[in-house]
């Protein structure tokens, strides 16, 4: 069976969502969860078909209405930046929006975010009994089962299918199995389910779901939550692109390393994501692409102090029989394509080539990654997306000897260079620089990926 994808994030990938709006709705209607509400309320609109596009604005119902008993649209315009469609630009009512076309009545409230989990579905006792070997007692099996779902139920990882319901607990009966919570349609009024059980292989179901993140088990089930202490020291591990931070966590996934997910944090007037891999003393960063990466990468070293620095993910290639494609290429310098001075009919190239930690080199050695083909050598760097062989072959004429493009290297390299912070490059080679297709991406970040972990878990050890 498949496993479905949390729908946590699906108000980022709808639209940007400036930090400033969010706090001027927090002040302006007292509500500190406001972040995540909006997400749920996002996700339950667009799942009833409620979210209203026009040509140059979005909006819909939020659920929330202000102190005269006005209904609060969230209110969107495009957005010029082109990461997501939209941008989120104002909460407000419908006369403030000269909004129009109006959908008065909400899809959800408050009042259904915070639902309890014994109100959404009725539990026998006698079903909590296969959990009492994780618990001291009935009371902390059902505490611990009411959180999970609260979270589940507020981040989309429940899933619905066929008059049954089932999240996943989080509670693991071996290092591969995860019980589910699985729930028919109550034949009474009230509440909606029925608990049938726990069970680890359930039946009945196209999807899986995944746990949220949040709550992980281990013997004591002790919990890691989003106020977890990072301590110095760490690894720091960016991915520029979504594709490569998905990768990154199904690594994980495949290799039991939990890990804690925020999104909310703010840099500059943006939201990032990163991950903490405990296990691997790890920050995984979604930086953004090209000169977007500088600012994260930066924030993230002066608020973590890492002591190494592995930016991974994909890569195009400068040659194909010496970097062919889903080749793993490991750094040894990256240089800077982009800064010349431009005389007529002279270009004078002026990047700097900056070398990579030669303790990092000898860790991502070959030997890692049996069956791949491992290749140390030179990167070439700039802003530029390049999809033109004669444009690649131009570069070379500088550096004949380099070996992978990409857009985000020689940022990563200075800044880690600025903070003294040893730093290497990891990437799989997804295309040659000409003729691109998405056609193997997911595949190439997952194969770099994969790669760096096993060379933290070494490193770790």
């Amino acid at each position: 069976m498949s496993k479905n994808v949390s729908n946590y994030k699906s108000l980022f990938r709808f639209a940007f969502i400036p930090t400033g709006v969010i706090d001027h709705v927090r002040k302006t209607y007292k509500i500190d969860d406001i972040l995540s509400y909006l997400q749920f309320s996002f996700e339950k609109n667009k799942n009833a078909n409620r979210i209203i596009e026009e040509d140059d604005r979005a909006y819909f119902n939020t659920g929330i209405t202000n102190a005269k008993g006005d209904i609060i649209y969230a209110y969107f315009i495009l957005n010029v930046n082109k990461r997501q469609k939209w941008v989120l630009k104002y909460l407000g009512t419908a006369e403030e929006l000269n909004i129009e076309h109006t959908i008065e009545t909400p899809v959800c409230t408050f009042e259904d975010y915070n639902r309890d989990f014994f109100d959404f579905a009725f539990a026998h006792n006698d079903k909590y009994q296969l959990l009492l070997n994780e618990f001291e007692d009935l009371h902390a099996a059902r505490e611990y089962i009411r959180n999970v779902f609260r979270y589940s139920y507020q981040l989309g990882y429940i899933v619905y299918e066929n008059d049954q319901a089932i999240f996943n607990t989080g509670i693991q009966k071996n290092t591969n199995e995860f019980f589910y919570a699985v729930f028919s349609k109550n034949k009474s009024e009230k509440p909606e389910w029925y608990l049938n059980g726990f069970f680890t292989n359930p039946i009945g179901f196209t999807v899986l779901p995944d746990y949220y993140g949040n709550i992980q088990t281990s013997s004591h089930l002790s919990a890691i939550t989003s106020s977890t202490e990072i301590p110095d020291g760490t690894t720091l591990l960016v991915t520029a692109i979504n594709v490569e931070y998905e990768a990154l966590k199904n690594v994980l996934k495949d290799n039991n390393l939990d890990y804690v997910e925020r999104v909310n944090d703010s840099v500059g007037n943006r939201e990032f994501s990163y991950l903490y891999i405990e296990k691997l003393n790890t920050v995984a960063l979604l930086s953004g692409q090209s000169f977007e990466c500088f600012i994260p990468i930066v924030q993230a070293i002066l608020s973590f102090k890492p002591h190494h620095a592995v930016l991974s993910g994909i890569a195009f290639s400068f040659d194909v029989k010496r970097a062919p494609l889903n080749s793993i290429i490991v750094s040894k310098t990256v240089w800077d394509y982009e800064s010349a001075k431009i005389n007529d009919n002279i270009v004078n190239q002026r990047g700097n080539k900056i070398p990579a930690s030669l303790t990092l080199r000898q860790l991502f050695r070959k030997e890692l990654e049996r069956g791949m083909l491992v290749k140390h050598g030179d990167f070439a760097s700039g802003m530029k997306i390049v999809n033109s062989q004669e444009y690649r072959e131009s570069i070379t004429q500088y550096q004949p000897e380099v070996l992978a493009g990409d857009q985000e290297g020689y940022f990563f390299a200075h800044i880690c260079n600025e903070f003294r912070v040893q730093w290497i490059v990891v990437k799989t080679i997804s295309d040659y620089g000409a003729d691109k297709t998405d056609d193997v991406q997911t595949i190439a970040a997952y194969s770099a990926l994969r790669y760096v972990v096993k060379g933290l878990m070494e490193l770790n050890n």
